[in-house]
């Protein structure tokens, strides 16, 4: 065993063959960040906890899908929506007209029609306000599936006054009379021949209101009430450009009418998307701001506190360069640690939430990890703690070495 003799007494020294710690500026950084761990650890987690949320409302926002939100939508049926309101003796006939002129096209494949008006109705036990659907024979087909009381006939209906009512309508059931007063002042009086789903709103997206009348009811002598009506006009996919200039000069030689395509009504959607995120995501900033002042508290502290470690470092030989890259490479390590944890737990938990959702019903989600937001946040963290840091370091070195070395913990 090797011996050395100091002071007239012999010292035996045990040599292992284990490998040796480079002392580098990142190691160094590295002995101090685990010497000092539970300093460190409270600012550590609150900045990776506020850069988590972060990451999960970002991750939220770029999953969903307008698209999908859009399709499920009157767009479901086509890929384009005409929209005009007035008086429905004279909407009704000029419809009617425009839908001749566009079934001559020759991609047009099929067009809905919708026509909605305000009414305020009272039945046995209560009243309301509420919008009422104008249905058709060829409208009542796709309803018929949501009926609760068995099949319902539109024949049956007509030929006995009757309405269907959506089930949700507080005091409304099969049966009852209801007395509806239209935007003219007229009052009719109709039975409730059956009850449909609330699905009906989910499924089919186009009725809005909680009663639906079949057109042959509306009286001949109560036709000056105000209506919106809204076609939906499916087209081939071939010639979809060709078609769209074609709906578009024809809307324009026509009074009251606006024309939406699909692509438009995703785009708006986007929009209206892209300003919920920022509200969202601007929330998490607010307190993530918080996060960074105390991560950078922390860095501050931390190195004015070893004001006379650095002293003793740069007196036996370090430069003020490697000190400084010391310093730096202890708060890169933290930093770059706590983004790579949030990056993992961000992904993994993104994709549980998301899934989570989607599985509640939220159909307009599909996931997407907002890797470009991720990168710039990583990025302006990164470039605010060396920031700081280098600030810190600086103002620590203007103390003269001397004194810095005569400082008592």
């Amino acid at each position: 065993m090797p011996s050395f003799i100091t002071g007239g007494q012999r010292f035996d020294c045990k040599v292992t063959n284990k490998e040796k710690r480079k002392l580098s500026s990142l190691g160094l950084a590295i002995i101090s960040i685990t010497s000092h761990w539970k300093s460190i650890l409270v600012s550590v987690l609150s900045l990776g906890l506020s850069g988590l949320l972060f990451v999960l409302a970002a991750t939220y926002t770029a999953s969903i899908d307008p698209e999908s939100i859009v399709k499920k939508d009157v767009y479901q049926y086509g890929q384009f929506a005409i929209e005009t309101t007035g008086k429905y003796s004279e909407k009704v006939s000029e419809i009617e007209n425009f839908k001749q002129k566009i079934m001559e096209f020759p991609n047009i494949s099929n067009i809905k029609q919708v026509v909605e008006t305000d009414i305020s109705w009272a039945g046995k036990n209560s009243t309301g306000k509420d919008q009422l659907s104008i249905i058709t024979a060829n409208d009542f087909a796709s309803i018929q599936q949501f009926s609760e009381s068995g099949d319902l006939d539109y024949q049956q209906l007509v030929q006995s006054n009757q309405i269907v009512a959506v089930n949700g309508v507080e005091g409304i059931s099969k049966g009852d009379t209801v007395e509806f007063t239209f935007g003219d002042g007229t009052q009719k009086t109709y039975t409730v021949g059956g009850i449909l789903d609330g699905d009906l709103y989910s499924n089919t997206a186009i009725y809005g209101g909680w009663f639906l009348m079949p057109t042959e009811l509306i009286a001949e002598n109560s036709v000056s009430f105000n209506v919106s009506i809204r076609l939906i006009v499916k087209a081939n996919d071939t010639g979809l450009e060709h078609t769209t200039i074609s709906l578009e000069k024809l809307v324009d030689m026509s009074d009251g009418l606006t024309l939406t395509t699909m692509q438009e009504a995703i785009a708006s959607k986007e929009a209206t998307i892209r300003q919920v995120g920022i509200s969202i995501i601007g929330v998490t900033l607010f307190l993530l701001l918080f996060s960074i002042i105390t991560f950078a508290s922390t860095i501050i502290t931390n190195i004015a506190t070893k004001k006379r470690e650095y002293a003793m470092f740069q007196s036996i030989g370090m430069t003020r360069k490697q000190t400084e890259k010391m310093a730096l490479c202890e708060s890169c390590v933290l930093a770059i640690g706590r983004l790579i944890l949030t990056l993992i737990l961000g992904i993994i938990l993104g994709q549980i939430l998301i899934k989570g959702l989607i599985s509640a019903g939220i159909f307009y989600l599909s996931y997407t990890f907002p890797l470009a937001l991720f990168t710039v946040y990583c990025i302006v963290v990164v470039l605010i703690i060396l920031m700081i840091t280098i600030s810190a370091f600086y103002s620590l070195q203007k103390t003269p070495l001397v004194e810095r070395l005569r400082i008592v913990d």
